[in-house]
């Protein structure tokens, strides 16, 4: 499923150059900033149209549903990454930069953070693949309004930012973190 959905975003090959720390500053400003800027405005239109429009278009209430539960599970697993996986890598950039002391990490090896994050993409994918079936597409139905309208491109334009969001971590920064982290025992042990 998600092979198809990666396709239809830019793969970025000059993060794949840049410092790891770089590649992190990225996703933080650009990813995670755009996520917590755009869910309330897509939460609260969510409820509008709902509220609005659930008599003629049952299909918004378990939509709202789906996307009361993005809205959730993205906002836990962002705080997640930004108080426990990323200050570990950046600190594994700063032990590489010889800017700090190589200390193991609290969870045994970045692989363990990493594979419950990637668990956890896949669950935002499922959700979001559900979320474009609810609006077949994110096509309007012809008797929305502006805001209904507003709603449904609002959320193709999320989706197609968690793509490129969750490509970049899953394909450039996790492989370079367990690569760095390796490197850097592998320095230590010799």
């Amino acid at each position: 499923m998600t092979t198809n959905l990666f396709n239809s975003i830019s793969h970025m090959p000059e993060l794949e150059s840049k410092p790891i720390e770089e590649v992190l500053d990225y996703i933080i400003s650009t990813h995670h900033s755009y996520v917590k800027t755009k869910l309330p405005i897509i939460s609260s239109l969510s409820e509008n149209v709902n509220n609005k429009h659930k008599d003629k278009h049952p299909e918004l209430t378990p939509l709202m549903e789906n996307v009361s539960m993005l809205n959730n599970d993205l906002l836990m697993h962002m705080m997640k990454e930004e108080r426990m996986l990323f200050p570990y890598i950046y600190q594994l950039a700063a032990v590489e930069n010889k800017k700090n002391n190589y200390e193991s990490a609290p969870f045994g090896t970045v692989q363990n953070p990493i594979h419950a994050m990637e668990a956890e993409h896949e669950t935002a994918l499922k959700v979001m693949a559900e979320i474009r079936l609810q609006t077949k597409g994110y096509n309007a139905p012809d008797d929305a309004d502006d805001d209904f309208r507003l709603y449904y491109t609002e959320l193709a334009a999320f989706e197609k930012d968690l793509l490129q969001h969750i490509y970049i971590e899953n394909n450039i920064l996790h492989p370079r973190a367990i690569e760095l982290e390796q490197k850097l025992n592998n320095d230590l042990n010799n």
